[in-house]
């Protein structure tokens, strides 16, 4: 039995390959106190602060195609507090009050090739 979700022209769709897509994260480890995380590999990641130390999140190989929407979500376990700067082109007023010990789904949408990203905290544990 699949997960099914109704679009928006009122189809009944089966989202179960989409979720389990959704809930399958890359793990990326800082190097240098920078995550980077590859989108020719994967679009869902799962990083962690190993420390307090502040961390930059990047985006490489962002595909280039023109008028694809690009969606990135990041599973942040913010076991430390240790500030956060986010990718290149993500608005400057997004910054989320992260409390240390708390899980957040933290998803980016572009739609122009990644030169700006609209970010939003989806999800919290």
């Amino acid at each position: 039995m699949g997960i099914n979700m109704t679009n928006s022209w009122g189809q009944v769709t089966d989202n179960t390959k989409q979720l389990a897509e959704m809930l399958n994260y890359s793990t990326v480890v800082a190097v240098v106190d920078v995550f980077t995380l590859n989108l020719a590999t994967a679009r869902n990641f799962a990083i962690e602060p190993a420390d307090v130390v502040a961390k930059t999140i990047t985006f490489s190989n962002v595909p280039t195609t023109a008028g694809l929407m690009l969606v990135v979500v990041i599973h942040l376990i913010y076991t430390n507090a240790a500030a956060i700067t986010y990718p290149t082109g993500t608005p400057v007023s997004f910054v989320p009050a992260l409390v240390a010990g708390t899980e957040y789904d933290i998803q980016f949408i572009s739609f122009d090739a990644g030169t700006s990203w609209a970010a939003a905290v989806v999800g919290e544990v």
